[in-house]
């Protein structure tokens, strides 16, 4: 007789038992195995004549074999599935093996249930990695105590922490390294003079004692950095402690630099002391930079501010990852309750669909910061190279009084560029942070704009631009409103800053009209325009009408995000109506709110000149700073110098001057980039050198510009003596 049992798991299980990874097994209401598939077949190490008709009780010990019976006999008298964690140890063996199974009851054609079909997938090492996540994830979002395991590396950026202490030492010229509370180095030690290196450590006393003054600088001190003198008694050293929620956790450490006040006699008498050679001690002390006692308590004391502001950011990153943890515990507890197949695979593919939108989202925000990166970079440096290159040039070379004032007036005009930068900058942090607020007083517009007026007009003159011409149109006489006059003028000079860069001749208007309940105003221009495929998105941050870093014109994608949040927080709107080469107008309204009508000091360096045998070299340089700078930079070099304003004239230059001996390519230019121009000259000539100069700074733009058959690579802010560094292994 058939036994409707096996017959009826049979007909259930078909084929699939063969198939699944996972082991599978069918088990009687008594106990005994009816059927499983290869996968059980290995895990109980037997085939499966030798398992059907035995139960757990012939595999495994009493005690496990109890436990699995108990849990059959729960899920027989269940009305769904139970889901469990069972632990296994086969054949006497001590290892355990960890699985997460499945259980569910299988009933006849009538509805009787007749036995229990498990399934299972293993989970050891899973269950290990989870607990040991735990772990940590305790460690730091649990409360702080001197027991906590709290490590720094968990809480920062290493690499952003390395570029911040090596920035701290190049600015200050001091040594620097950040190490862990036992003196364990964290980060790649700054600017380490050869002193301490390469003679006091190497020597054993010396090592001791650098060691012992290292402990006693690393030490918390809550009232200020640790400031002393090192055991050689000529070096200055200090110390400041980094905490987060006032657990110390690293150290950072600063020195290196001699005391101006130390004798020769005394790193004399400390090398007799160590067992160091004087001579080579007395040489490298002397290479060691000096400074005063007041200038190392000032950089110390910097130091310490830094290290609280660590401090600072290290306890909100603690506090973000106790959120963090808080809302997944929240969403496990979610999720434990949801487990029916048929809800569960709901879930999934509805968590599917945000899945898809977010990476979506994500993609198209990492497109677009990465253009805000590489634009903010340019936006930089630009004026720092200006500035520092300018700078540099008033410090170390004679210049005319017309150059004087030349010069100053370009360092001016690039700190406002800079100054503006950070202020967009600044604007979106406090927009995001909820920090700006509305400020209404009593505001005539038209004396308000005719200031602005005024100030536009001015800069146009001084730069000779008469071919292009800004006006006003107001409709009455006088308006006068409530509203902020700081915030209004922020948008109007968004505004007008975005025609006067994209409008190079015609007519720029700032307009005024009353309409009801509202004013409404206007920037209009007979610029370049734009694409109305991109008004939707003109207004997002690190938007512009074009994010390829081939543009012509520059900018960050901040001024007219900046601009809509403002007019949103006064209750107004803006809009648009452009088209490309039929110019731009920017609408935007406010409430009319009617109102009373109104009637340091610098080392000198040391001049520096590098004499060439009167070579030609071309510049490939777009902006005019730049360029000026590069021309005055090699003025009393012997050179003579040819300019190309991107990379199509550098190309046809080159072709007519057989005589151009070396090239100095900008990489960003209007046209042709320096990239493209490199690769057309060396199919057309491989022998000229050409050396990248770039405001993009990264591993990757430097092997771009290699590859694209440049030499060199220098980049921007550009220093004169590198400069000619890098060109004296050309000429």
């Amino acid at each position: 007789m058939i036994d409707p049992v096996s017959e009826g798991a049979d007909v259930q299980l078909g084929s699939l038992l063969e198939s699944i990874p996972d082991p599978i097994w069918l088990k009687g209401l008594d106990g005994k195995f009816l059927n499983c598939n290869p996968a059980f077949e290995q895990l109980l190490g037997h085939e499966k004549s030798q398992i059907i008709g035995k139960t757990d009780f012939d595999f495994f010990d009493h005690q496990q074999a109890t436990g699995f019976r108990q849990k059959d006999k729960e899920v027989a008298n269940a009305t769904g599935s139970i889901k469990s964690e069972e632990e296994t140890t086969l054949g006497g063996s001590s290892k355990s093996v960890l699985w997460e199974t499945i259980k569910t009851a299988i009933k006849d054609s009538n509805g009787k249930v007749i036995g229990v079909l498990g399934i299972a997938r293993e989970i050891t090492v899973r269950k290990k990695a989870e607990s040991l996540l735990k772990e940590r994830l305790e460690a730091i979002t649990g409360p702080i105590t001197e027991r906590s395991k709290i490590c720094f590396e968990e809480l920062f950026d290493l690499g952003e922490i390395q570029r911040l202490q090596d920035q701290f030492a190049e600015a200050t010229q001091v040594a620097s390294i950040i190490t862990h509370i036992d003196g364990t180095p964290i980060t790649r030690p700054s600017n380490f003079c050869f002193l301490c290196n390469g003679i006091i450590r190497k020597t054993e006393k010396g090592c001791q004692n650098c060691y012992y003054s290292d402990a006693k600088i690393g030490s918390y001190n809550p009232e200020g950095p640790n400031i002393q003198r090192c055991m050689s008694g000529g070096l200055w050293d200090a110390g400041a402690a980094i905490t987060v929620g006032g657990k110390h956790i690293a150290n950072w450490l600063i020195g290196q630099v001699r005391d101006e006040a130390q004798s020769e006699d005394q790193i004399l008498k400390y090398a007799e002391e160590i067992g160091a050679d004087q001579t080579a001690t007395l040489k490298a002390f002397r290479e060691v930079p000096a400074m005063s006692k007041e200038r190392f308590e000032d950089i110390s004391n910097a130091l310490y501010t830094l290290a609280a502001q660590l401090s600072k950011s290290a306890y909100q990153n603690y506090l973000q990852a106790r959120n963090i943890v808080e809302h997944q515990q929240h969403e496990k507890k979610i999720t434990l309750q949801n487990e029916e197949l048929k809800k569960l695979t709901e879930a999934l593919t509805s968590t599917n669909e945000h899945l898809s939108a977010a990476v979506k989202k994500a993609e198209e925000s990492d497109r677009l910061k990465s253009a805000f990166v590489a634009n903010m970079s340019h936006e930089i440096r630009t004026p720092l190279n200006a500035i520092v290159g300018f700078s540099n040039l008033l410090r170390t070379e004679r210049t005319s009084e017309d150059e004087l004032k030349h010069f100053a007036g370009i360092i001016s005009d690039s700190g406002e560029n800079l100054l503006e930068l950070i202020n967009n900058i600044m604007d979106i942090s406090k927009i995001d942070a909820g920090l700006a607020s509305i400020k209404y007083e009593s505001t005539e517009v038209c004396s308000f704009i005719e200031q602005l007026l005024e100030l536009y007009q001015s800069r146009l003159r001084q730069k000779g631009q008469s071919s292009l011409q800004i006006k006003l149109s107001i409709s009455e006489e006088s308006i006068t409103f409530f509203t902020d006059q700081v915030r209004l003028r922020q948008i109007f000079e968004n505004l007008i800053s975005n025609a006067l860069k994209f409008t190079s001749s015609g007519t720029i208007e700032i307009g005024c009209r009353s309409e009801e309940e509202q004013l409404q105003f206007w920037v209009r221009d007979t610029g370049i325009g734009i694409d109305p495929q991109q008004h939707s998105s003109i207004f997002e941050r690190f938007q512009q009408a074009n994010n390829s870093t081939e543009k012509l014109y520059g900018g960050t994608g901040l001024g007219l995000s900046i601009v809509k949040s403002c007019v949103e927080m006064m209750g107004g709107q803006i809009w648009l109506k452009s088209a490309l080469g039929e110019g731009s107008t920017f609408f935007f309204s406010l409430p009319y709110k009617r109102a009373e009508a109104i009637n340091e000091s610098c080392g000198q360096a040391t001049p520096t000149t590098q004499e060439f045998n009167n070579e030609h070299i071309l510049i490939a340089e777009d902006d005019e700073v730049n360029f000026q700078y590069l021309k005055s930079a090699l003025k009393t070099c012997r050179l003579r110098i040819s300019r190309a304003r991107n990379g199509e004239e550098a190309i046809q230059q080159l072709r007519e001057n057989q005589d151009i001996r070396l090239i100095l390519m900008d990489i960003r230019m209007p046209v042709m980039d320096g990239l493209q121009a490199a690769e057309r000259i060396r199919k057309e000539n491989l022998n000229v050198p050409i050396i990248a100069q770039t405001a993009y700074a990264s591993l990757a733009d430097r092997e771009a510009c290699l590859k694209a058959g440049c030499n060199g690579y220098i980049s921007k802010p550009t220093k004169k003596a590198d400069l000619l560094q890098e060109m004296r292994k050309y000429l």
